[in-house]
């Protein structure tokens, strides 16, 4: 048992937010008057849950919660490899550039480019295996980075293009954590849960305060949402409504 002063970390998952509310609600704040605080780790999902942990656990786990990766074209491709992690593919052709001397960045740029634009993982290595062939002797390092990243990149071309242009960075969801790090630090701390959630809530209202961007980026963001809609059809709230 943790110690009194220490609040017990309750991990939830599930696909479905409002049973993970439920449970929440019937777990309460304490288990017991004289045990700690309970705080709580939202997970929708499996990969999330397993990847933390020991051989022995992942198995039973999976035992229990059939691991599926991602739902394309209609069906389920299954998975119980933990090869399937996404790298950010923006840092992936950033640390590209850096290995490389600037006169051949435009010649990199055009063999590196049909690479993460691939329509599968085949294609891909192919494109790398020519990359390798032209650059391999001049440039080893980049060729190590891509052989070490490549089990992390793949899992990027199972996406439709559209849902490809928003998961390739993982910039924009980093300088919002920032942000709400920033905003809290300076408070310190909060009264209530909702105090905290208002701070929050003000810092992202913050990012677009006149509202043009909103507008913008909510005309970029419908074939996105759309791709995503079906792809994720059944984790998508009413997408078979669309």
């Amino acid at each position: 048992m943790s110690e009194p002063s220490r609040p017990l970390r309750i991990l939830v998952y599930g696909d479905d937010v409002n049973v993970r509310e439920q449970v929440k609600l019937v777990l309460g704040k304490r288990l017991h008057p004289e045990l700690p605080e309970l705080t709580y780790i939202n997970v929708a999902t499996a990969r999330v849950v397993i990847r933390p942990l020991d051989a022995g656990l992942k198995s039973r786990f999976r035992a229990n919660f059939p691991v599926r990766d991602t739902q394309l074209a209609g069906h389920y491709h299954d998975n119980d490899s933990d090869d399937d992690w996404q790298t950010c593919i923006i840092h992936l052709i950033r640390n590209t550039f850096r290995l490389t001397s600037r006169k051949y960045w435009d010649e990199i740029k055009r063999d590196v480019k049909p690479i993460y634009t691939a329509v599968n993982a085949a294609a891909a290595r192919t494109a790398f295996e020519e990359l390798t062939d032209k650059w391999g002797q001049r440039y080893p390092a980049v060729i190590r980075l891509w052989n070490n990243a490549w089990s992390e990149f793949i899992p990027f071309l199972d996406y439709d293009v559209e849902i490809r242009r928003v998961i390739c960075s993982t910039n924009s969801i980093e300088s919002l954590n920032a942000r709400y790090r920033r905003a809290i630090k300076a408070r310190g701390h909060f009264p209530s849960e909702q105090a905290a959630m208002k701070c929050l809530y003000l810092v992202t209202r913050s990012l677009d305060p006149t509202g043009v961007g909103r507008a913008r980026w909510m005309m970029r963001w419908k074939p996105a949402l759309n791709a995503f809609a079906i792809t994720f059809g059944d984790r998508f709230p009413a997408a078979e409504t669309y």
